[in-house]
């Protein structure tokens, strides 16, 4: 090694490896007295991320548990309250008992109304004083009651409005209940000659013509101009993987007659491109996605459209309307089967109609696209149906509409005219509407239409579970069959929103729900005014093919009877999420609204005065003390419910803060072994650097 004096290379590479070393026991020394290995994002950045929105839950859980403990402890005054209301309702029926008996002189008669009097001004007394925090729990402000009454609508007179016929379309006759055998044609020309047979996996189409498909067939692609192109199917082959893309300038005009398609990966079967496409299907034809477990061919989600509609699509069953599509699917298929992509957002003004066929949906996954409409998270424009039926066995999502949400998913209006439906199980999600949380469709109008649905969280017909929008729904001339659980018959789904709704010569009898009502809003939904028989205002139905003219009307008074409920609940909000919250009910408990079921009377009514008086004041007290009872049972459960939900807030308080710790805690033995050696090797990288210094001066000896 060269004796320099102007660059000392040994000390400068000491002091680069002291400084490490010095840093890495600055880190071990804040790691041991923090008690954390990590004290930072430089730490582990992804890692502090999570450990930080784990610490924000901890607060919120702990501030979750304050809020149920509370919660009961509201309940638990007012079912005291309810209690000493109970006592004196027995009280109050010995004083009855006690005047119904004509042992009692008139003094004694004259005595116990007094008493009687007393112990009933005590239940109001009682019912104004159980107060939680300045809240009076037991007065009703916190109930809920069913009201009924009459609606007086001054409905203005309308201008006439020509109608829109278009190509071959033809106004659904409103005098005629249900389906109609019309069929809706939109006069696309079939194409016909002899068939060209396309056996190669990658095939260019580039005249119009009828092609036969075979099974070496796959990737498919009609050329710019070429617009009419009929598909059939070889004897004997088995087609698999085939992809079929429509021809960049659109307008495509094409046919399909009884092809067995099974696809096992992710690309979508046809997919059209620009607008005004045409497809049309003849005899039977199965579209199969499936995965290929036993060729190692495995994939969950189709994010892709089985069909995509490009910028626009016309479907129809042939010419007569005769045709079927039959999706059949073993994988999650997010896209729709007929409509757009999933997360497709650039198809806001994408319309589809469909005229006739028959198009089934069996899958054995879950489907979160539309069977017509949008895919899963999509925007969709207007989706026209002038005819045809749907058989839709899937367990999720809607059959027409647009798909499964969590991101402001999007659809148009929607028509539906002249259709059969069966939905036989839906889960989260309508057959009509929009999907799941955060969906939003426009208006529904349905004519002439036979439907069967049933639900479970959603509506049959509108908007799903926790969706909510405020456009509205009109129904005539219609055959509904509807059931739901927690949503809406026809309406909001559980805690979903829509608008108003009207129904026209319309049988409602067959329309239920378990726990929401028939027609309005789901369990804890909203909805608007729902009426019956009354004008739709034309500029309700979006101005499409097919829609009739209509003639101008005078101004109108309608009064229509209303049955609704009011309500106002106590809201328990127990989780990290705005919509985790419960809704408890406390019901009216003065004498004014104690009464028993079917009885118009009230306690503040009865008297005993006289013994016929007192015989008919018990009969109101024991309908007093059932209602009570009622109540105390219910606010009981509730405080049962809060109580297990409590628990529930504790278990994933522990075991968040245990999933933390992994995280964050620092492992102290394995921290102290680290400090140790980053120590050591500071001490010996200070050593190398006092002896790198020294070298410098021992070329002084030289010049001695």
């Amino acid at each position: 090694m060269a004796m320099t004096i102007m660059n000392n290379n040994g000390a400068a590479l000491s002091l680069g490896e002291l400084n490490k070393n010095i840093s890495r026991a600055g880190k071990d020394l804040k790691k041991l007295a923090s008690g954390m290995k990590l004290n930072g994002a430089g730490d582990d950045a992804s890692g502090y991320a999570i450990s930080e929105k784990m610490r924000t839950r901890l607060r919120a859980l702990v501030q979750d548990d304050q809020n149920v403990q509370n919660g009961v402890s509201l309940l638990k005054i007012a079912s005291g309250g309810i209690e000493e209301i109970t006592n004196e309702l027995r009280s109050l029926k010995e004083l009855a008992i006690n005047a119904a008996n004509d042992t009692n002189t008139d003094v004694d008669r004259a005595t116990i109304p007094k008493e009687f009097d007393q112990r009933r001004a005590q239940i109001d007394e009682i019912a104004s004083g159980t107060t939680y925090n300045g809240k009076v729990l037991l007065d009703g402000r916190y109930g809920r009651k069913s009201v009924s009454g009459t609606e007086t609508t001054v409905i203005p007179g309308t201008p006439g409005r020509p109608g829109t016929i278009g190509r071959s379309a033809t106004p659904v006759d409103a005098s005629v209940i249900g389906l109609t055998s019309r069929v809706v044609h939109s006069g696309a020309i079939e194409p016909t000659g002899t068939p060209t047979t396309i056996n190669t996996d990658s095939y260019t189409i580039t005249r119009s013509g009828v092609y036969e498909l075979d099974s070496g067939a796959g990737t498919i692609s009609v050329a710019a101009g070429v617009h009419d192109v009929k598909f059939v199917q070889a004897a004997g082959a088995t087609l698999e993987d085939i992809h079929i893309t429509g021809p960049s300038d659109g307008g495509a005009n094409f046919w399909m007659e009884d092809l067995t398609v099974t696809n096992s990966d992710t690309s979508s079967f046809i997919r059209f491109q620009g607008a005004d496409n045409f497809l049309n299907f003849k005899g039977t034809n199965s579209i199969n996605v499936l995965n290929r477990y036993s060729e190692g061919i495995i994939f969950r989600d189709t994010n892709k459209a089985i069909i995509n509609a490009g910028n626009g699509l016309t479907v129809e069953g042939g010419t007569d309307g005769s045709g079927f599509i039959i999706f059949n699917d073993s994988v999650n298929i997010i896209g729709a089967c007929i409509g757009s992509d999933a997360f497709e957002r650039g198809t806001g003004a994408v319309p589809i109609t469909v005229n006739s066929g028959t198009f089934t949906s069996n899958v054995t996954d879950y489907r979160q696209g539309a069977l017509i409409g949008g895919g899963g998270d999509a925007h969709i424009g207007d989706l026209t149906v002038n005819g045809g039926t749907f058989i839709d066995n899937s367990l999720h999502d809607v059959t027409i509409g647009t798909g499964s949400s969590s991101r402001r998913a999007q659809c148009g209006n929607i028509v539906v005219k002249n259709a059969k439906i069966v939905a036989l199980y839906k889960e989260f999600d309508p057959t009509i509407g929009s999907a799941t949380e955060s969906g939003e469709c426009g208006n529904i109008y349905i004519a002439n239409c036979d439907i069967t649905v049933w639900n479970k969280y959603a509506a049959g017909i509108g908007s799903a579970q926790y969706s909510e929008w405020t456009s509205g729904i009109v129904i005539e001339n219609s055959i509904l069959d509807i059931q739901s659980d927690t949503g809406a018959g026809i309406g909001s789904g559980e805690e979903g929103a829509v608008g108003d709704i009207t129904l026209n010569r319309t049988d409602v009898t067959s329309i239920s729900s378990n726990r929401g009502e028939n027609i309005g809003r789901g369990l804890n939904g909203r909805c608007g005014r729902v009426r019956y028989d009354v004008p739709v205002d034309p500029s309700f139905i979006p101005a499409i093919e097919g829609i009739p003219a209509t003639p101008g009307t005078p101004e109108r008074v309608v009064t229509t009877d209303v049955d609704a409920f009011i309500d106002n609940p106590l809201v328990i909000h127990h989780g990290t999420k705005s919509n985790e919250a419960l809704h408890l009910y406390i019901n009216d408990m003065r004498t004014t609204t104690l009464k028993g079921e079917g009885d118009d009377r009230t306690l503040d009514q009865a008297s005993v005065r006289t013994r016929r008086d007192a015989s008919d004041a018990m009969d109101i007290i024991d309908g007093a003390l059932d209602y009570a009872l009622g109540e105390a049972t219910t606010v009981g459960a509730d405080i049962s419910r809060l109580y297990t939900t409590d628990a529930n807030i504790v278990t994933m308080n522990e075991t968040t803060t245990a999933s933390e710790s992994t995280i964050r805690d620092a492992d102290m033995a394995k921290e102290m072994a680290s400090y140790m050696k980053n120590n050591v090797l500071m001490q010996a990288s200070q050593s190398m650097l006092a002896q790198a210094n020294r070298s410098s001066s021992d070329v002084l000896k030289l010049l001695q």
